[in-house]
């Protein structure tokens, strides 16, 4: 027997074995592993799903895909989860459109402190400007290699797709080491590299490689490998790309009639079914050059230029194709078409290389303006600090002599009106202070507002038909108005009357807060009816407690209330359980500040007794947490008996 026949008969039984096989565990994986889900899941990171990619068909995972975006199609951009725009993108990036891919990615804000995301949109973002068949910048390799490490550092899932995207980069431009380095670490890093799908793969790339590195035995094997794991996953297109391969392998042996005959049928399979792609064209053409059919040659060039991809294909394929188109009018003798192809050639070259200098000449144009805007800043920043100087000295000049002229106007006024108005002056300003405070006090007890809050709150209540709570909020709303108009009248009254006031007003707070804290007025043992207190006294700091330090805590509330008389002095002291005293927050220290300055200028016109004086003390963050407000009242005690 030949031994040629020998060695194709023994590898033909080995392949049926290994498919045999392969078969076998196929199956058995299918009844113990459970398939990953696919689309949608009920956590933040659906786009996990992602992983199972390379474990689908290509037509399953655009359906896949297809059906998860329809599912947010409808809804508003704000309400789609970033989870959509990723798939989105891979789904128009899988159909070949990539015009509407950055305003995709523009729409997710993604950071570090979500590795997972940001690894999906940075390597969206790169492979758009990394297309296969072309030659990867030096810039770009170097920003992908930057951003694998990032993501490396983040220990996101999705490193492997970088790794894929270098080993594509590092391919194109014919670094066949670095992109076989790159494509085992994609393997290796994949967490379904065991997976059939993504072995057929790994061998695919690696029959490219080997071709590249012209290692035939390297290209048998890994071609073997390949059809297998075709067959295995019932994949028409991967099969075919097999015969492409063998064909690409006849043709670095030596045997171009070999090579035609495969690349005819990888060429009518891709045309049926409308996938037909660059290369194939180039692969075609060049068999029939290598086999001296220059006719054939010119057809399938001529094919690929009426091809609706012509003018999106990649710059190489298309330099390729018109080199081939005027060898072959050169074999012809048809030395004028021959010309007008490599005219056209170069026209093509131009184009691209006009593009290239024009991106040059704009990354100059850049750094220049920018070191230009960078040196125009520098000047700005000396002159501002030099006009900031001659201001600073203008302004200190002018309130030096501002002051000198008042205090000579404010000296001769003294001397002027000291002696003939002092005593008229000191009792009108004693009584417009207290008519101030008395309208102040007025007003901090019972700002519109509040009057408005309570009116609405009511006017809910009679819409929901609640009559009975409507009703009891009218009764306090009622009485407390009435408190205030009437009790403001008197510099005091009795203790009942204070403490009755303050609970039809927390009773409203109540009611107005859906009950989001509680209170306790403490009286002790006190006689309320006979212990005087000025009125509305303690309601400003009722007030401060509940629409500041209770109204954003996550706990139920306490607002405490308590009286008590030790040593001749009636002490009122009120806590709260709220967040206390926070210092970036000017409105409300200003607005507690207010309450305090009326409080002590009423206590101190109310109390003249030099013995016998009022104090308030104020107590933020008293609480061992670090939160609360406590507020000390002291009062020399009054008695109506």
């Amino acid at each position: 027997m030949d031994i040629n026949k020998y060695v194709t008969l023994c590898r033909s039984m080995l392949i049926f074995f290994t498919v045999l096989t392969v078969f076998y565990f196929s199956s058995c994986q299918q009844q113990t592993k459970n398939q990953p889900v696919f689309g949608y899941a009920e956590d933040s990171l659906a786009y996990h799903n992602l992983i199972a990619w390379d474990t689908l068909a290509p037509e399953a995972r655009l359906e896949k895909l297809k059906n998860y975006i329809d599912t947010f199609e409808r809804k508003p951009h704000d309400a789609k989860p970033p989870q959509y725009w990723i798939y989105k993108c891979f789904y128009e990036k899988s159909i070949g459109k990539r015009d509407s891919l950055h305003a995709y990615l523009s729409k997710i804000d993604s950071s570090q402190k979500e590795p997972d995301l940001y690894a999906l949109r940075q390597y969206l973002n790169l492979s758009i400007k990394n297309r296969y068949d072309e030659i990867s910048s030096g810039k770009l390799v170097e920003q992908i290699i930057l951003e694998r490490q990032i993501i490396e550092k983040s220990n996101s899932v999705f490193l492997y797709l970088m790794d894929d995207l270098l080993a594509m980069s590092f391919y194109n431009n014919h670094e066949d080491l670095k992109s076989l380095k790159y494509a085992k670490q994609y393997m290796d890093n994949h967490p379904w590299s065991t997976h059939n799908r993504l072995k057929q793969r790994y061998y695919d790339i690696r029959f490219m490689l080997s071709q590249r590195l012209e290692n035939t035995r390297d290209m048998q094997n890994y071609l073997d490998s390949s059809r297998m794991l075709a067959i295995s996953i019932n994949d028409s297109l991967a099969f075919m790309r097999t015969v492409d391969y063998e064909a690409q392998m006849h043709s670095a042996m030596g045997r171009p009639d070999a090579a035609v005959k495969n690349f005819r049928i990888f060429f009518n399979y891709l045309n049926r079914t409308n996938r037909l792609e660059f290369y194939v064209f180039n692969n075609l053409a060049r068999a029939f050059l290598d086999l001296n059919l220059p006719d054939s040659t010119i057809k399938y060039v001529r094919m690929s230029e009426a091809w609706k991809g012509w003018k999106k294909g990649s710059f190489t394929a298309k330099i390729s194709l018109l080199d081939m188109l005027s060898e072959a009018y050169q074999k012809k003798g048809d030395f004028k078409n021959a010309y007008l192809a490599k005219t056209k050639q170069y026209n093509e070259y131009m184009k691209v290389t006009t593009e290239m200098q024009k991106e040059k000449i704009e990354e100059i144009s850049t750094k220049y303006e920018t070191r230009k805007k960078d040196q125009d800043i520098v000047t700005l920043k000396e002159t501002n600090l030099l006009n900031n100087k001659l201001l600073v000295q203008q302004r200190w000049i002018f309130v030096i002599l501002s002051l000198f002229l008042m205090m000579i106007l404010l000296y001769t006024y003294k001397l002027y009106k000291q002696k003939l108005l002092k005593a008229k002056h000191d009792q009108l300003l004693i009584e417009n202070k207290q008519y101030l405070l008395e309208q102040k006090n007025r007003q901090n007890q019972l700002n519109p507002h509040f009057i408005y809050n309570a009116i609405a709150n009511l006017q809910g209540l009679i819409g929901a038909d609640r009559k009975h709570e409507a009703n009891t909020y009218l009764v306090a709303l009622t009485r407390l108005i009435r408190d205030i108009l009437e009790l403001n009248r008197h510099d005091f009254i009795t203790l009942e009357q204070e403490v009755r006031s303050l609970k039809n007003y927390i009773i409203l707070q109540q009611m107005r807060f859906h009950h989001i804290f509680d209170s306790v007025i403490d009286t002790s043992n006190l006689d309320v009816e006979d212990i005087l207190i000025p009125p509305m006294l303690i309601q400003p700091f009722v007030e401060n407690a509940i629409e500041h330090g209770l109204k954003n805590i996550d706990h139920k509330g306490l607002v405490k209330i308590s009286f008590y008389a030790n040593n001749d002095y009636l002490h009122v002291c009120i806590t709260d359980n709220g967040m206390g005293l926070k210092e970036n927050v000017t409105h409300e220290k200003d607005k507690k500040s207010l309450s305090q300055v009326i409080t002590k200028e009423r206590l101190a016109l109310l109390y003249t007794d030099a013995q016998y004086q009022a104090s308030l003390k104020i107590f933020p963050n008293y609480r061992p947490s670090g939160d609360g407000y406590k507020v000390e009242i002291s009062l020399p005690l009054k008695h109506v008996f």
